[in-house]
């Protein structure tokens, strides 16, 4: 009982903490509204507003019907703002009737009041909606008007439509963060203006405007990149925190780059009353998300670095296998329907989209993840150790032990004290228990510019599926050997030595092997070396590829040798692979070296295929694909035989990325992290 008690206690103080009542809900976004910005603090607001005057002026040769303007956004972007301007500008002045009103308090019936208030209209003693719409659409009728309605609900505009005439040449503008609305309110004759964030330039010009007095505009400011970082080029959060650090006397506060370089933002928040109004404008959008299991599944972002994108395949696989959805005989696929539900709100933005529209990645805005990571931390939903500083590396609680892919980005200014508790948590990771597990257990370290020396203390008993170091390799880690049935090792060094690679060749249960490198030194694999290997694939700057004994590698399936400068085979003698099935180049090798593979392959018993791999742009991307490690990333376009007289491109996949790879690690708990001298931020679980 008294546990229960104690569970009650804090269950009613996290209440008191994170509950937003209807009241406050609404004195919010009347104070968002009466936030008095003058237009000459505006930055970047030209271009928006001259498009949407376009769509509210009267064009000749258009036909005199009402037009429905909708602005969507995220919280913070201006929209509010955008629509003021819009309302007091020359054009909008010109109109017969003008209201300009708030419908964040979601009652129709208080819409229509209000509106009828600012036209003068007399005061009306009825609340009944299906009247008060009758009255305004009468004395609307044959005017000219302009109604701002800032904040629309879902459950409104079908409710207070009829209130307003089509058949006249007017404009109502609403601003709203629900994509689904505007979709609604502008469906027919209206335009839909999608808010977007500010560019580099414009956001540390709004953030020095605020955060500097003018007679410091020629000081030498303090880096602000860690704090425009964090504010994800939103007007708001720029301004907000802009105030916040002018209260430490920025430009000259002593504490100014301690403050600039916190990792969060969350530790500044408390008491003060300037992020305080930031944070309740963000508990307000995440308590107005319509289910708790929605709830749960936007916490979920805060696993993942803030500022890299989520793939949204692989989040969605983690909510499923999290427990936080069940399909069910009305809804097969939950986890798509909460996502676009997520969409909808415009509280995860789209990063990458394909073709036929689908989102590819996403991620959340840098002051809203800021905040549901700090809500997960007072759930209990991640904890933070190594000395109890919350500026140490994150991870969910009790996590080690159940999570199957741990992915870490170590940087060169990591301390020794936190390259040691590193040291331990991949320890702890990789631990091989008696019972001697087969969990498809991955770990992926990128430590570029960062020594490898901890990764020696790593030992015995140990256990892994899959493992990708990208970093100054110079010798194989003792541990990598010790790993009992490693499937998977992906290596990315600038040079590979031949004591490495021949270290290498002992690894029995081997099926995956991936080389990334400048060159690599001069090894044979004989034909006891890695028996189990099937997919082998090579990406250098310098065809330096080691040499194969015959009847070596008798299970290769397929051979992607990704070189540009290759000439002709180089040496490699393709007919002792039995079972080879597939061979890759790199598309830019000569045709007389693209001829001869053909050739190759053509004279192979199983008549293997050629395909040719394009390269592609790396994109900035550390949600734990290859793209995080600097490769590129591919898809299959078409599979073919390449024949000698026409060569076709295509993309396609690493052997790590095919169906039956470890590094496909769909539906697995991961853990993602990224270590620096300060601190270790950034956690996540990926979804890979």
């Amino acid at each position: 009982m008294q546990h229960l008690r104690y569970r009650l206690e804090e269950a009613l103080q996290r209440q008191q903490r994170y509950s937003v009542s209807h009241s406050s809900s609404s004195q919010l976004a009347q104070s968002s509204w009466d936030q008095h910005v003058l237009p000459d603090d505006l930055v970047a607001i030209d271009a928006p507003l001259e498009e949407l005057l376009e769509q509210l002026a009267e064009a000749e040769g258009q036909p005199k019907q009402l037009r429905v303007i909708s602005v969507v956004g995220f919280s913070g972007l201006g929209k509010t703002i955008l629509a003021r301007e819009l309302y007091n500008s020359e054009i909008g002045k010109q109109f017969e009737e003008r209201a300009r009103v708030s419908g964040t308090h979601g009652d129709p019936g208080e819409l229509l009041s209000e509106i009828l208030r600012q036209l003068n209209k007399p005061d009306l003693v009825t609340s009944n909606v299906n009247q008060l719409s009758a009255d305004l659409c009468n004395f609307l009728n044959n005017k000219r008007y302009f109604i701002v309605i800032d904040g629309m609900r879902s459950d409104q505009w079908s409710i207070v439509k009829p209130a307003f005439p089509r058949d006249v040449s007017s404009r109502i503008v609403v601003t709203t963060k629900i994509q689904s609305v505007a979709n609604t309110c502008s469906s027919t004759h209206g335009y839909i203006h999608k808010m977007r964030r500010l560019d580099e330039k414009h956001s540390k010009q709004l953030f020095l405007r605020n955060a500097c007095p003018g007679e410091y505009s020629d000081y030498l400011q303090p880096d602000s990149a860690a704090i425009l970082n964090k504010c994800d080029d939103q007007p708001l959060a720029l301004t907000t925190v802009a105030h916040f650090m002018q209260k430490k006397s920025w430009p000259t506060g002593q504490d100014c780059e301690d403050v600039c370089n916190k990792a969060r933002f969350y530790d500044l928040q408390s008491g003060d009353d300037t992020l305080d109004r930031m944070h309740q404008v963000l508990t307000h959008d995440y308590a107005s998300l319509p289910s708790h299991a929605l709830k749960a599944c936007f916490l979920y972002f805060a696993m993942f670095p803030s500022d890299h994108p989520v793939r949204a395949k692989k989040i969605k696989s983690q909510w499923i296998a999290e427990g936080f959805l069940q399909p069910t005989n009305l809804c097969n696929d939950p986890a798509a329907e909460n996502f676009e539900k997520l969409m909808n709100q415009n509280i995860i933005q789209p990063i990458n989209v394909s073709i036929n529209t689908k989102v590819k990645t996403c991620k959340t805005y840098g002051m809203m993840h800021e905040f549901i990571t700090l809500k997960s931390l007072c759930e209990n939903f991640i904890t933070l150790f190594d000395g109890g500083d919350s500026s140490n590396l994150t991870m969910p609680v009790a996590f080690l032990s159940i999570i199957t892919v741990l992915q870490i980005w170590c940087e060169s200014s990591a301390t020794s004290t936190r390259l040691t508790t590193l040291q331990k948590a991949i320890q702890e990771f990789i631990h091989d228990e008696k019972d001697a597990s087969n969990d498809p257990r991955s770990f992926s370290l990128y430590f570029d510019g960062c020594s490898e020396d901890f990764l020696k203390d790593l030992k015995a008993p140990c256990y892994l599926r899959s493992l990708k170091l990208q970093g100054r390799l110079l010798e194989l880690p003792g541990f990598v050997t010790a790993l009992r049935r490693l499937r998977e090792l992906h290596l990315q060094s600038t040079k590979m030595t031949a004591d490495l690679l021949t270290a290498l060749t002992n690894l029995t249960h081997l099926q995956y092997l991936k080389l990334i490198a400048d060159e690599l030194e001069e090894i044979h694999i004989n034909n006891k070396g890695l028996p189990r290997l099937l997919g082998l694939c090579f990406v250098l700057q310098r065809p330096t590829f080691p040499k194969v004994e015959e009847g070596a590698l008798p299970f290769l399936k397929s051979l992607q040798l990704l070189c540009k400068d290759m000439n002709g085979l180089c040496g490699i003698q393709i007919k002792g692979f039995t079972r080879l099935s597939e061979i890759m180049l790199d598309c830019r090798v000569t045709d007389g070296t693209k001829a001869n593979w053909v050739r190759a392959a053509k004279e192979h018993p199983n008549r293997p295929i050629v395909v040719l791999k394009r390269a592609i742009p790396p994109k900035v991307d550390h949600d734990g694909d290859s793209t995080a490690a600097g490769e590129t990333e591919n898809e299959i376009v078409d599979r073919s035989v390449l024949s000698e007289e026409q060569v076709q491109e295509t993309h396609t996949q690493m052997p790590h990325d095919e169906t039956d790879s470890a590094f496909n690690n769909m539906g697995q708990q991961v853990i993602c992290a990224a270590l620096t001298g300060s601190s270790i931020a950034n956690n996540g679980r990926v979804a890979s």
